[in-house]
């Protein structure tokens, strides 16, 4: 798992990087940038998928930063760390589905509860992901055996129904017209 610290105060970033255990909880890479211009570049390339996001930096601020978040529907987990306890602000975390807003200074375990609730609704994304994946596999071998079926029962002279093979047929890329047994 990737994380982005986007932070224009060195303090904080440093702060940020050292109060949470990031091997315990699978992250693999710490990113980390100083406005939002640099924050996007990363998100493109790197897709992380937490982002903790500071509202106040230089080049692009946290709300637009947040707003193309949302534009481009990023599939990221938000918590907004903000030393400004501003409703633009605020509106802007909950408009793109933030996880947490955190006031500076903030506490260890406000970072600590705010990142653990994040990283406990990437592993449902990420579970119900695969429940989807596994699901629409056992859709389409159950559709290949019925369309198995179908066929048998046509090539072998019991009775079908015609439209049936026609769309068996059209699934397997082939011409209905002419085909005869």
């Amino acid at each position: 798992m990737k994380v982005l610290i986007v932070e224009d105060e060195i303090h904080a970033r440093e702060a940020l990087e050292y109060l949470i255990d990031w091997d315990a909880h699978g992250v693999s890479d710490l990113l980390f940038a100083e406005d939002g211009q640099k924050a996007l570049e990363l998100l493109e390339r790197e897709q992380p998928a937490i982002m903790f996001c500071d509202m106040r930096m230089p080049k692009m601020d946290g709300v637009t930063l947040l707003n193309t978040v949302k534009e481009r529907e990023y599939d990221i987990k938000i918590i907004v760390i903000s030393g400004h306890d501003d409703f633009r602000y605020t509106r802007a975390a909950i408009q793109a589905h933030g996880v947490d807003y955190i006031l500076k200074p903030f506490k260890k375990h406000e970072v600590q509860q705010a990142f653990d609730k994040a990283v406990a609704l990437c592993r449902m994304d990420t579970s119900r992901r695969i429940a989807e994946e596994e699901q629409g596999v056992r859709i389409r071998e159950a559709d290949r055996v019925l369309s198995e079926q179908k066929l048998y029962r046509w090539l072998s002279g019991q009775k079908a129904r015609t439209p049936d093979v026609l769309r068996t047929f059209e699934k397997l890329g082939i011409s209905g017209d002419g085909v005869c047994v």
